[in-house]
């Protein structure tokens, strides 16, 4: 019987730039006009157009629905979000846009214990649990299970990956480790990307954007048949404005985009076949400081991040006559970038393959293996080199995991990952989950586990200059330098988790999660002394990474839904983190206060999704974000609101707001290096037609 449960609940298929000067009292008051007129205006209009039904596109989800989403990410088969065993939530695409957003990083601000932080016109600081930067190295990122860390510094660039949001299925936010199933670098948690199956997106569909920050989006996409199965092609051009400078004044940071992109789905082999590629080309200004060449001295300059980048995807899976299932996926892209900091050209291949055996008795397993091989070429400047231009760099990994169910309620799984990479050798990556139905609509979990953080290029191999207009006793400039080294450890955590998951009526859906984490070889740096250099003149302050720093972090994260009326559905969600981190010495002990003080320890959102009628929906979102003491970031509170309606079943306009409380809030700072100069998050106010065809 606990065998047959598994496979009913296992076996499911998945579901399927121009400079504008800052604004000052009388523009916050115009703008703040402008939003109440917009507002009413919308509401005036749709309420005197005839009513119809909605096309039903974007239809939210019961309650009941909710708990039963199919997820991938946690096991890596999909499972019913109430048997996860694990911080798991879910943004279905209706919620990401009702939720009035134009980026996905402004689309994970909806998920608690998730900190994301606005720092230029095309970047954010995201994480999760803790340890937030311009450089956040701990959160897996990934699209259709297509990894889009960047080597370099073994974060996301997200300006990068601007996706058409209609494309988007659901994204999975994983909170908490996943490198028992995923690798190194799933060490607070994992975000997988899913994209919609190609006959989901058959027809032509067009979407234009303009607004006071977003001068405009376009997108556009079109589906058919292909053979004996579907595909798309899809188009997005984008131009955000430069935004206002933390400390006063514009910063000429625009940001501009342009994407196209494909994806086949077809039979093939007696299985399913999917591929997916694309090409973008983004362009985001920067004002950094860099090493001054002439006088090593330091110098702001105002320069582009240009970035080509190309991928291909493909995806076979099959269902085994006995039960099982097997699933190969291979990827190759390709990313140029030529920035006033850095040159890079990279090419990345990645190989993976899992079996799922068929259930026997109580068991369920699940192994596989992955390849994957990084050749990377950088081109120095002043302020930043490597010691080997060129390196290649190989990962291979295998997986198992065995889902064992004890009782018809009660499941453990036991599984793991064993990996090679050339920095540290051979790392083991744990982990024991258990999930209990101790009722139909209530579910517990736990787990504990054990993730790694490898060494990143620049951490291995990278040599930079913190610029400085620092002088020595004779005169000459001191620069500090930081050097990458061999000896440097790959960084591990323990995690322990605890969780509720369940409907407590039924109308209400709360999920509560709690953590204790415990972190060791943290990556800081260490000073080795100093040097004295010519050509030109300067005296070198010279640190190396090394794993200086350790610490714990413990927190919870609920999340609760209210269906208060078959019209009207509430979602809260709030998160509280504390984070202690330890470094030996004065420089040690500065950077676990920098680190500590980069994380709000408070977050919270209120959500409001009203369906007035079929064809006009209001959308509100309230945001508090607690201080950030180490970015001198104050707490702020910030509005969102997304007005919507049908002006027939395939065509919509909405008019949205976000940041509306505030004309400008500071969301975070950069540290020492790398210096971007930052931008506040502004007011803004846009307006969006959307037509299917």
């Amino acid at each position: 019987m606990a065998a047959g449960r598994m496979r009913r609940r296992h076996d499911r298929g998945v579901s399927v730039g121009r400079v504008t000067p800052a604004p000052g009292a009388n523009g916050a008051k115009l703008c703040q006009r402008r939003t109440r007129c917009a507002v009413a205006v919308v509401l005036s209009f749709a309420a005197a157009l005839p009513a119809h039904a909605a096309s039903g596109d974007y239809t939210e989800m019961s309650l009941e629905q909710l708990m039963d989403v199919e997820v991938t990410s946690v096991s890596r088969y999909p499972q019913a979000v109430r048997d996860a065993a694990a911080a798991v939530s879910v943004l279905s695409r209706a919620e990401i846009r009702r939720a009035g957003v134009t980026t996905i990083p402004d689309a994970l601000r909806l998920v608690p214990g998730v900190q994301v932080a606005q720092i230029g016109a095309g970047a954010w600081a995201v994480s999760a649990r803790g340890f937030n930067a311009a450089t956040a190295n701990k959160l897996l990122v990934m699209i259709d299970g297509r990894s889009i860390y960047t080597p370099f510094f073994s974060g996301v660039v997200w300006d990068r990956h601007d996706l058409v949001l209609d494309n988007i299925e659901r994204i999975e936010v994983v909170r908490g480790p996943g490198g028992a199933i995923w690798g190194a670098n799933a060490v607070n948690g994992v975000i997988n990307i899913i994209t919609r199956d190609s006959a989901a997106t058959q027809g032509s569909y067009a979407r234009l954007t303009s607004g006071t920050v977003d001068r405009a989006i376009a997108e556009m996409r079109h589906g058919g048949r292909l053979g004996g199965g579907t595909a798309r092609v899809s188009a997005k051009a984008r131009r955000r404005k430069a935004g206002e400078r933390v400390g006063g004044g514009t910063l000429d940071d625009a940001w501009t985009l342009g994407q196209l992109s494909f994806r086949a789905d077809t039979p093939a082999l007696g299985g399913d076949l999917m591929v997916s590629g694309g090409a973008r080309r983004s362009e985001v200004n920067t004002e950094v400081d860099v090493v001054d060449p002439a006088t090593a001295g330091s110098r702001t300059a105002l320069g582009a991040n240009e970035t080509t980048l190309g991928h291909v995807t493909g995806r076979w899976s099959r269902t085994l006559a006995a039960g099982g299932r097997v699933q190969v996926q291979g990827s190759y892209d390709h990313t140029a970038l030529d920035s006033t900091l850095i040159g890079i050209d990279r090419d990345r291949l990645d190989l993976h393959g899992q079996h799922r055996l068929a259930p026997r008795g109580a068991h369920e397993l699940i192994w596989g293996l992955r390849f994957r091989a990084v050749r990377e070429s950088i081109r120095e400047t002043p302020t930043l080199g490597v010691r080997d231009d060129t390196r290649v760099t190989t990962r291979l990994s295998a997986f198992a995991q065995d889902t064992i169910a004890l009782t018809e309620t009660l499941d453990l799984i036991l599984g793991g990952k064993l990996s090679r990479n050339i920095y540290t050798g051979v790392e083991v990556q744990p982990n024991v989950r258990a999930s209990w139905r101790v009722a139909p609509r209530h579910t517990l979990w736990g787990a504990v586990s054990r993730a790694v953080r490898t060494p990143s290029r620049v951490e291995a191999d990278g040599d930079f200059a913190v610029p400085t207009n620092a002088a020595a006793n004779n005169g000459a400039p001191v620069v500090p330098v930081v050097r990458g080294t061999d000896d440097v450890d790959a960084s591990s955590l323990i995690a322990y988790e605890l969780g509720y998951r369940g409907r407590p009526s039924p109308d209400t859906r709360l999920a509560v999660s709690a953590f204790f984490n415990d972190h060791d070889d943290l990556i800081g740096t260490r000073r080795v002394g100093t040097s004295a250099a010519i050509n030109p003149q300067r005296v070198e302050v010279v640190s190396v990474f090394d794993n200086t720093l350790s610490g714990t972090s413990a927190g919870v994260e609920v999340e609760g839904t209210w269906q208060v009326a078959p019209a009207w559905r509430l979602t809260a969600g709030y998160s509280f983190i504390e984070l202690d981190v330890d470094g030996s010495g004065p420089d040690g002990r500065a950077q676990a206060r920098d680190m500590e003080g980069r994380t709000p320890a408070h977050q919270g959102a209120l959500r409001s999704r009203w369906r007035v009628r079929d064809d006009l929906r209001v959308d509100t979102t309230l945001r508090a974000v607690d201080e950030l003491p180490a970015a001198n970031v104050p707490a702020y509170v910030q509005l969102d609101a997304r007005v919507a309606w049908e002006l027939a079943p395939d065509t919509t306009l909405e008019v949205s707001g976000r940041n509306l409380l505030e004309a400008e809030t500071t969301e975070f700072r950069t540290g020492a290096f790398p210096g971007f100069a930052t931008t506040r998050a502004e007011r803004s106010v846009f307006a969006s037609l959307e037509v299917r065809f």
